[in-house]
């Protein structure tokens, strides 16, 4: 806040000078997230600062409703403009708002070794305040999270902390699979709840790093569970290997990470639609990989933590086109799925199910 006001109403000191000031002191006073969000929103605030000056206290004057929403509610005039051309006014800013509130804590119990009633208790004993997911079956949302890691049950694997919107990418599967591959694993989460549905499977989980590959294994490992294999590949290659094998495929897509931002404020300063092109081309690479890798009758799960149509439904037509041995199983009534946060709660996510008809 001292920054901020240092940009827009003192001129003594430059505003790359406050910038730059302002990061030294998130890096000794905040972690890494709060570093790059602090270095967004001043650099943000100092390229704008006149239209902010101007407009800031004459909202009402302004008659585009996209630059009003864009300044009451703090959102890229550009991400502002491209959900009004899918939703109406009175749900983008209620999205708006809910983007600028705090994200719930939720956590997917472990039932190998839990049962949800119990660790609500558990935990409750222990002074959290604790209720249970509206959608998901698995879940506990936490009001009051301070400490949680450092309890007994988070230590010995009762729990893995996940939005509820992803614990429900594989729960919604509604798909009982044998041999499992998840192409975009880490930190491991969607493994982890189709292996807890899925306990007699086989499942192998792959990253494009050493380091994502070894996240994965130390939460199998945390949460006592048993996997068949944890390799380093990189999904928009085509592996050979994986060809044919898999009677359920999760495809967690890179994306723009857009329905995070309650999560991530920096992310709608960061993102540009030039980015979300880039990953759409990622995106579907992947899901082309996907369809060769999963044998007849079997199932893709493809899910991103964006609302975007460019990352999904987009995504998704360009596949059927060209993979006409491919159709979606609707998922609670709807071809793809989407959660958001000022309708479910949950992070803003998408979910679509497509099911191998027949080889091509």
């Amino acid at each position: 806040m001292i920054g901020i006001y240092q940009i827009l109403f003192l001129d003594k000191v430059p505003n790359y000078s406050v910038v730059d000031e302002s990061v030294k002191l998130a890096k000794i006073y905040g972690n890494k997230g709060s570093i790059g969000f602090t270095n967004a929103i001043l650099r943000n605030i100092s390229n704008s600062k006149e239209k902010i000056i101007q407009s800031a206290f004459y909202t009402e004057e302004i008659e585009n409703v996209a630059e009003k929403f864009s300044i009451l509610y703090s959102h890229p005039i550009e991400y502002v403009q491209s959900l009004l051309k899918e939703y109406d006014e009175i749900f983008v800013k209620s999205l708006l708002m809910a983007n600028n509130e705090k994200p719930p804590f939720t956590i997917r119990v472990n039932t190998n070794l839990i049962d949800r009633e119990s660790l609500k208790k558990d935990l409750e004993n222990q002074g959290y305040i604790v209720d249970k997911t509206k959608m998901s079956e698995y879940g506990l949302s936490i009001e009051n999270p301070s400490g949680i890691i450092d309890t007994k049950n988070f230590k010995q694997g009762q729990f893995y902390v996940q939005d509820e919107a992803s614990i429900l990418a594989v729960e919604l599967s509604d798909y009982k699979a044998e041999d499992i591959l998840d192409l975009c694993s880490a930190p491991g989460g969607k493994s982890i709840n189709a292996k807890l549905l899925n306990p007699n499977a086989t499942i192998v989980s792959c990253d494009i790093s050493d380091k994502k590959v070894s996240l994965v294994g130390e939460n199998f490992i945390r949460l006592n569970l048993r996997t068949n294999g944890i390799i380093k590949n990189d999904a928009t290659i085509y592996n050979k290997n994986l060809e044919n094998k898999f009677d359920l495929v999760i495809v967690d897509a890179p994306c723009s990470g857009l329905g995070l931002i309650r999560r991530k404020p920096e992310i709608k300063w960061n993102r540009s639609l030039e980015n979300i092109k880039g990953l759409s081309k990622i995106q579907s690479d992947i899901l082309k990989n996907a369809a060769r890798y999963v044998k007849i009758k079997g199932m893709i799960i493809y899910s991103t933590c964006t609302i975007t149509s460019e990352e999904n439904e987009d995504v998704i037509l360009e596949f059927l086109k060209e993979n006409p041995n491919f159709e979606v199983l609707k998922t609670m009534d709807r071809e793809t799925l989407k959660l958001y946060p000022n309708v479910q709660g949950t992070d803003g996510f998408a979910i679509t199910r497509l099911v191998k008809i027949n080889e091509n």
